[in-house]
């Protein structure tokens, strides 16, 4: 899953994971963000996560003066298809 991180400083900032699961999932974040503008990051889940429902969360830290940490919440549900759905796919030939 690809996510934006948006800097609304006035300068360039540095990001670092400083909280993650690597069990769970990984995450990359760009190593700057310049000020005003917007950066890609990705979160991949693991192999293990696929099978699992959880919530977690993984914290970054910025660069700036204050040292600013941010927690992203990542919540994984597993849906079972329900009887109804099924059967709904037998009949369509699905």
């Amino acid at each position: 899953m690809r996510f934006t991180i948006t800097n609304v400083s006035d300068s360039t900032v540095s990001l670092t994971l400083v909280a993650g699961l690597p069990g769970t999932f990984d995450v990359e974040l760009p190593e700057k963000i310049e000020a005003g503008k917007s950066a890609s990051g990705k979160l991949t889940l693991t192999a293990e996560a696929l099978e699992t429902k959880f919530e977690k969360s993984f914290t970054i830290q910025v660069d700036d003066e204050k040292k600013s940490r941010f927690t992203v919440p990542v919540k994984r549900s597993i849906k079972k298809p329900t009887a109804a759905s099924q059967a709904g796919k037998h009949e369509s030939g699905g």
